[in-house]
């Protein structure tokens, strides 16, 4: 128990930096596919995947300087985030297709899943994966 006190103390202030980042690109691709879907008439999995898209280089430069502060050159993060967000995209694009097309729900509750489901496995790929060197800084 203690040993796990210690973990969540020692990874809080990230964790927390990273809720900021992934809430600023969840509202951002939330907002972005709500309006591409209802005032747009745009198919929801093509305006998934787009919004999806545009949400993802925000969350690339908020994770990488602000969340993991990492000194990883981008020619080494960059290709390993794009693997990650491949995955992030294969969901965003899943969810609506099965959601909405097969299963008859409105939109709104695939894009309330992709909100859930990617940011899980995003924060535990992103640490151990894409921005494994980290730049000391300071607190939050």
């Amino acid at each position: 128990m203690s040993r796990l006190i210690a973990v969540l103390r020692e990874d809080l202030p990230r964790l927390m930096r990273f809720g900021v980042v992934g809430v600023g690109c969840a509202i951002l691709y939330a907002a972005l596919a709500w309006t591409l879907t209802t005032l747009a008439g745009m198919a929801p999995v093509a305006a998934s995947v787009a919004a999806y898209s545009v949400a993802g280089v925000a969350s690339y430069l908020g994770q990488k300087l602000f969340t993991f502060r990492s000194d990883a050159p981008h020619a080494d993060a960059a290709p390993r985030f794009l693997a990650v967000f491949l995955v992030g995209i294969a969901i965003a694009t899943a969810a609506p297709f099965l959601m909405t097309d097969r299963l008859h729900l409105p939109p709104q509750v695939a894009i309330v899943f992709t909100c859930g489901v990617v940011p899980l496995i995003n924060y535990g790929v992103l640490g151990r994966l894409v921005f494994r060197r980290v730049v000391a800084g300071p607190g939050l």
